[in-house]
């Protein structure tokens, strides 16, 4: 009897002390036209399906897996996805100043391109059905340039959180006030070395003004659309005010493979949060061909889901066919054409869809060839895989370098590649012990964390919504202009004291010396006087 009332005792206790969360209604807005994006969106609505809570995802392309779990609405547009690829394309690498300026003025186009994009879901009929009929407690917003969306969630009063998919950059570092370090962070436009040398600071002071400036100027264009959409009238903020509204910016990121910098604590880093803690399955085709290469391992080689490897140009397609069909590996290649291949070898496994983090999982992977994507990036991190990169556009260029400084791969130039730097390249990567060493080690401090990164979203998504948005972890910069966080007015005004402070004193010195002129010039006429008498 004592036995079962110590067990009661410890039961009602435990009880007591789990603070319970009710089901949340949540809105996820993920109306990416990336599908890579998506992956990694649709992982935060898995898990808060998982832990109980009442999810509706929006998205205008067809999730990459269907999940009874949560309410799915696909808003049927036009695809914009291959008009934006190209306009991404064009912001190859090139370190010069004209083209950095040519970057930026391309990706003012395709903001400008995303913008549109994001109104055109607002206006449509489900979205304001949506309005008309439903109630919501909090807001996640998959960011991509789409600022203009935030007023859904204040046209449903409750919190909004901001899902990105990559390091800070300026645009996402104005909704929770990180610091703009120019003096040691590179703005992903200008193609810098770290550490920055004076002149490198000039260039990067430079650009992340004009960035900047840019901002500002397409966030006033916006602000006008703005108020067509979520008119003031009926009781909406400006985009000024919602864009200083954000409750927490989740980043997938991870300390490891940044430089470091100084960051408010709403900024969440979640990086690896579409990395499965067990993997699935293998289908068995799959499985025995990388069970089959335990002797010399196998190579898993994939351009992502903007870029079908089988839409390069037919001589990049047979230079890599003659490379790994040389090579002892087994070769898995994802190609998207089921009637036409390369050719044919007994190595190497060509198929139109691949669970790429199941098979980066397997231990017989050695090396995985990538466009450079911060999903697959992320995802071979977690589990130990050599890179050698062939990156294609946007921030691939910029990812590749960062493996490359870390010493666990290494990347080429797709335009320019040939079969000698190619086999050449990816047997360095295979065969010298250290990108290997690097990346385990890299790898163990990505997975020391005191929570995973869908434990950690989790939280942190409870956590605003059990503080009405915790607006108590805001920082006071994202209520200050530009010139104000950052003391411009100080920094004028201090001039300014200097400046007159500087005329005081020339003056005062101009005439002292004049009066010392005229004393001279006195005691010297009053000598030649006295010499004459």
């Amino acid at each position: 009897m004592n036995y079962l009332r110590i067990l009661l005792s410890i039961i009602l206790i435990s009880a007591i002390s789990i603070e319970s969360i009710e089901s949340a209604r949540i809105l996820c807005v993920f109306t990416t036209i990336i599908k890579s994006h998506l992956i990694i969106h649709e992982s935060l609505a898995r898990g808060l399906v998982e832990h109980g809570h009442n999810v509706t995802v929006i998205t205008t392309i067809p999730l990459p897996k269907k999940n009874p779990g949560f309410e799915h609405i696909e808003i049927n547009m036009p695809s914009h996805q291959e008009e934006f690829v190209k306009v991404l394309s064009k912001l190859n690498e090139n370190s010069k100043i004209n083209e950095i300026l040519r970057k930026t003025n391309l990706l003012t186009e395709s903001i400008t391109f995303l913008t549109k994009c994001a109104i055109d879901v607002i206006k449509s009929e489900k979205i304001q059905e949506i309005f008309k009929t439903r109630e919501y407690d909090l807001v996640i917003l998959g960011y991509f340039f789409n600022e203009i969306q935030l007023g859904i969630a204040d046209h449903f009063k409750c919190p909004v959180i901001i899902s990105w998919v990559n390091t800070n950059i300026v645009n996402t570092d104005i909704f929770v006030g990180n610091p703009l370090e120019m003096s040691y962070i590179p703005s992903i436009f200008a193609e810098l070395k770290t550490p920055l040398n004076f002149f490198d600071r000039v260039v990067n002071f430079l650009i992340i003004v004009y960035e900047k400036l840019r901002q500002y100027d397409l966030l006033s264009q916006q602000e006008e659309v703005y108020r067509e959409i979520f008119p003031p009238q009926k009781g909406y903020r400006s985009l000024n005010e919602m864009l200083r509204n954000v409750s927490v910016l989740f980043q997938a990121t991870h300390f490891c493979n940044k430089l470091i910098k100084p960051m408010t604590v709403n900024t969440i880093e979640i990086g690896g949060i579409q990395v499965k803690e067990k993997s699935d399955p293998l289908p068995e085709d799959l499985k025995k061909f990388l069970d089959d290469a335990k002797d010399h391992g196998a190579i898993y080689f994939s351009l992502g889901t903007n870029v079908n490897s089988s839409d390069l140009d037919q001589s990049t397609i047979n230079k890599m066919f003659n490379v790994f069909k040389k090579l002892p590996q087994n070769i898995i290649w994802k190609w998207e054409k089921d009637n036409i291949k390369p050719g044919k070898s007994s190595n190497i496994l060509f198929r139109k869809w691949l669970p790429q983090n199941d098979i980066l999982a397997h231990p017989n992977i050695k090396l995985f060839i990538s466009h450079g994507g911060n999903g697959g990036i992320t995802e071979a991190r977690h589990h130990a895989v050599p890179i050698v990169g062939l990156p294609l556009l946007g921030d691939q260029f910029t990812n590749l370098k960062n493996v490359k400084t870390s010493g666990w791969g290494l990347f080429l130039d797709i335009k320019n590649l040939n079969e000698t730097d190619f086999y050449d390249t990816i047997q360095e990567v295979l065969y010298n012990n250290s990108y290997r060493d690097n990346i385990k080690r890299i790898s163990k401090i990505f997975k020391d964390r005191p929570l995973s990164p869908m434990k950690t979203a989790i939280y942190w998504i409870e956590y605003t919504l059990r503080y009405n948005g915790a607006s108590h972890l805001q920082s006071l910069a994202i209520h200050m202009p530009f010139w104000k966080l950052y003391s411009i007015d100080v920094i004028i005004f201090l001039f300014i004291i200097i400046y007159l402070i500087w005329i005081l004193v020339k003056i005062l010195i101009k005439y002292i010396l004049r009066f010392c002129y005229n004393i001279l010039i006195f005691k010297i006429l009053r000598y030649n006087k006295e010499k004459i008498n």
